[in-house]
C-alpha cells in the first residue's frame, strides 16, 4: 500500500510538472501552441533530470529574450524544443551555484510566503463585481495556514482559469476571437476555440492583474 502511494504521488508531481512547464511557455511565448511528441520528451527529460521548475522557467526566458535579440528573428518560438539547450544551461549554471554556495534553494515556506503576499494584494483591487474569483482567493488563503496539498492548488488554479474566461466582455471575446481565426484559420473548430479560451485568459489575467495560484511560480 505504502508503494501505491509513493507512486500515485509521483505521478501527481510529473502531472503537476507537465502542467506548470507548459503553461509557462505559453504565457511567454504569446500565442497558444500544443505539445508535440518531441515537446512531451523535453519535458519529460527535465522531469527525469531533476531539473527544478524554476530553472526551467530561466531557460525558456533565456531563449526566449536571445531568440527576439536576433537580427530576422522577430516572430515566436515555433516549438519548446528550441529552448532545450538554454534550460540543460541554466541547469548547469544552477549546479555550480549550488557548488559554490553562492544561491540557496528557495524553501517551501517561502513560496507559500510569496504566494499569501500575492494573494492578499489581489483581493485588495480585486473588483466586486466578480465574486466567484474572490471566492476561490479567500479560500487559497486559509489553504495557505493549512499547508495545503500542491495538486489542490493546482485544481483551483484551472478554475481560476475558467472564471477568467468568463470576466471577458462580448467586445474582449470579439476582438480575440477575430485574432484568433485570423491567425489559425486553418485549425478545427475545436482547437480555435481552446486557443480563444487560452488567449482570453491571458489577456484577462494580465488586465486585472490576477496572481497564479501554484507554487511552481514562486
Amino acid at each position: 500500500m505504502r508503494g501505491i502511494k509513493r507512486h500515485k504521488r509521483s505521478d501527481e508531481e510529473t502531472s503537476l510538472y507537465f502542467q506548470a512547464v507548459s503553461r509557462f511557455f505559453l504565457e511567454h511565448r504569446g500565442s497558444p501552441f500544443f505539445l508535440s511528441a518531441q515537446e512531451v520528451d523535453n519535458i519529460r527529460e527535465w522531469k527525469n533530470m531533476d531539473i527544478p521548475l524554476p530553472i526551467v522557467r530561466e531557460g525558456i526566458k533565456d531563449c526566449i529574450v536571445a531568440h527576439r535579440k536576433r537580427p530576422g528573428r522577430k516572430g515566436k518560438i515555433l516549438s519548446l524544443s528550441f529552448c532545450r539547450p538554454f534550460v540543460l544551461r541554466s541547469y548547469e549554471a544552477y549546479k555550480e551555484r549550488k557548488v559554490g554556495g553562492k544561491r540557496s534553494p528557495i524553501r517551501r515556506e517561502d513560496k507559500r510566503r510569496e504566494l499569501e503576499k500575492a494573494v492578499e494584494g489581489f483581493l485588495e483591487i480585486c473588483p466586486d463585481s466578480f465574486p466567484g474569483i474572490r471566492q476561490v482567493f479567500s479560500r487559497v488563503l486559509n489553504l495557505i495556514s493549512q499547508d495545503a496539498d500542491e495538486e489542490l492548488l493546482e485544481d483551483l488554479e484551472s478554475k481560476v482559469e475558467a472564471l477568467a474566461i468568463g470576466m471577458a466582455s462580448e467586445a474582449e471575446r470579439d476582438q480575440i476571437r477575430n485574432e484568433v481565426r485570423a491567425e489559425f484559420g486553418n485549425r478545427s473548430s475545436q482547437e480555435l476555440d481552446r486557443i480563444q479560451d487560452l488567449k482570453l485568459i491571458k489577456h484577462i489575467r494580465e488586465k486585472y492583474a490576477i496572481p497564479h495560484i501554484s507554487l511552481y511560480y514562486y
